[in-house]
């Protein structure tokens, strides 16, 4: 009778310890997420995959929301900054330039 609570307990701990459980792990799962490149999952889900320098979003990069809305493009101290695109969960999408996460200058939006 003792077995089973044992396994269990050592069933537990083995799980923790692959991670399988890790759903919803925050923080860099892979690669290098201070200066080079990694994927960052973010607290409400967020993920990026791209360029990091001194542990900001910079470079070419793609971040998806937890929403379904994606950016492709690229990013200046964490931020959306230079040419990219913004894709809506809806099928919206704009191409062009951003500055500090915001569309700016020239570019090119697309209804679904």
């Amino acid at each position: 009778m003792k077995k089973i609570p044992t396994i269990f307990l050592f069933s537990l701990l083995l799980l923790s310890a692959t991670g399988i459980h890790a759903q919803g792990t925050n923080g860099c799962i892979q690669g290098n997420c201070q200066n080079g490149q990694g994927v960052f999952i973010a607290e409400g889900g967020h993920r990026y995959e791209g360029n990091f320098v001194d542990g900001k979003r910079t470079g070419k990069g793609k971040c998806l929301w937890a929403n379904g809305d994606r950016y492709e493009g690229e990013f200046t101290d964490g931020e959306m900054t230079g040419r990219g695109s913004l894709f809506w969960k809806n099928g919206d999408r704009y191409e062009g330039e951003f500055v500090g996460g915001r569309r700016v200058g020239r570019g090119n939006f697309f209804w679904a």
